[in-house]
């Protein structure tokens, strides 16, 4: 898989070059962002999600040891 970053070239998102996928950064992330905002409302009442949700993607300010430590992460 290869992000391109956007720039003077062009748009260049969702082919294949030379088998490697080629994603636009700003267009998958919006992708993405829509994803969840259509997947979220089917989900957010089951037991699965309940049960998970807490623990899928949080802030750690201090870091996540022995990764990073001292800085904010996600993870």
């Amino acid at each position: 898989m290869i992000f391109v970053e956007p720039g003077p070239i062009g748009v260049f998102h969702n082919n294949v070059l030379n088998n490697a996928l080629n994603l636009d950064i700003p267009t998958f992330c919006s992708d993405m962002i829509a994803g969840v905002h259509a997947w979220l409302p089917t989900v957010q009442g089951s037991p699965t999600f309940q049960a998970n949700s807490q623990n899928f993607f949080t802030r750690h300010p201090n870091g996540i040891a022995p990764y990073i430590v001292g800085a904010p992460v996600y993870g």
